[in-house]
């Protein structure tokens, strides 16, 4: 699983084919651990980072950060409800830093203005092992309903 962030406290994670059937993660380009596995690519603006993250990921995980992190995790999950991607999309709630938000995002839900089909997107753990636990499911789940979906229509 390719997991799409930016940022020095963001978990960037990577699988190499032969490792992904076995499950086993790596990661790639993590502050966290000291290690870079894996690609940096240079883009031009934020525009293109963020197209290059969408295309290449797999999955996008924000950890605690600024407001320029907020912000594409907003565009990602802005994306998801329009249909751009079917990509899981997680909260690294660490000491409860995204509690505020995932409060909004439940508000905004009760109060009408995020549609009940929407409310799934955001997937949020306060560790990571529960979190990537999570998303694996999730995206297992959005590729059966995309396998279905294709022997529906055939």
């Amino acid at each position: 699983m390719n997991i799409a962030s930016h940022s020095h406290e963001y978990i960037v994670l990577k699988s190499s084919d032969e490792r992904e059937k076995q499950n086993e993660l790596h990661y790639c380009r993590s502050e966290i651990l000291g290690e870079s596995i894996g690609e940096v690519k240079r883009v031009a603006d934020m525009h293109e980072r963020k197209s290059e993250m969408a295309k290449n990921a797999d999955a996008f995980i924000a950890l605690p950060d600024g407001y320029g992190t907020m912000e594409e995790l907003l565009e990602i999950i802005a994306w998801s409800q329009l249909g751009i991607h079917h990509k899981p999309v997680g909260i690294l709630n660490v000491d409860g830093y995204y509690n505020d938000l995932i409060q909004l995002f439940d508000k905004g839900v009760r109060e009408g203005f995020i549609e009940d089909s929407a409310s799934h997107i955001v997937i949020s753990a306060d560790n990571a092992e529960e979190l990537l636990r999570k998303m694996e499911a999730k995206a297992e789940e959005e590729r059966r309903r995309e396998a279905n979906k294709k022997r529906r229509s055939s």
